[in-house]
């Protein structure tokens, strides 16, 4: 009688008739942040970044780094992805610079950019937008391939030196 059951048991099987749709994992848009990073980042996200163009080396000091880097965190659900970054300014009226984010080093991520590219904007202030994406529309600058797929930071770097010392702070809003 047990054998019965058993074999019962094993040969049973269900049909199914209906096609079971099941819903595909959220495309969340990344975000980007600088809070949780250690150590603490240079240029925390949302800054003003105070970049004085007159320094000098001194002996105490040591040379005045030629770059600013700015290091972020990025989060995004789908963490596989290898994400598309892009870096925009005032200071040249379009893109600075791209770059892979693959995803293994989106903690931290981060860019580069030189002290000699602010030259010509003495006395004013610069905005300084990253924007993060699996893909970019193609033909755009600033579109992502999927709406509402982009995470951005903003900076701000008031540029001044000793023949122009301050910078009209109303400017970098």
């Amino acid at each position: 009688m047990r054998a019965v059951i058993a074999a019962s048991c094993l040969l049973m099987g269900c049909l199914v008739t209906e096609r079971k749709e099941f819903p595909q994992a959220p495309n969340c848009p990344p975000s980007i942040e600088t809070a949780t990073l250690e150590p603490e980042p240079t240029f925390p996200l949302r800054s003003v970044i105070k970049l004085d163009l007159s320094e000098e080396p001194s002996d105490d000091a040591g040379p005045v780094d030629p770059t600013l880097t700015f290091s972020f965190q990025v989060r995004d659900c789908n963490e596989d992805e290898t994400l598309q970054a892009k870096v925009f300014s005032t200071l040249r009226g379009g893109s600075l610079t791209e770059f892979i984010i693959e995803p293994q080093n989106r903690n931290p991520a981060e860019f580069t950019l030189n002290r000699s590219d602010f030259a010509g904007a003495v006395g004013t202030c610069q905005n300084i937008e990253l924007l993060i994406s699996e893909r970019f529309r193609f033909g755009t600058d600033r579109e992502p391939e999927v709406p509402g797929d982009l995470g951005t930071a903003t900076w701000w770097v008031a540029v001044y030196d000793t023949e122009n010392p301050s910078v009209e702070m109303v400017i970098c809003d």
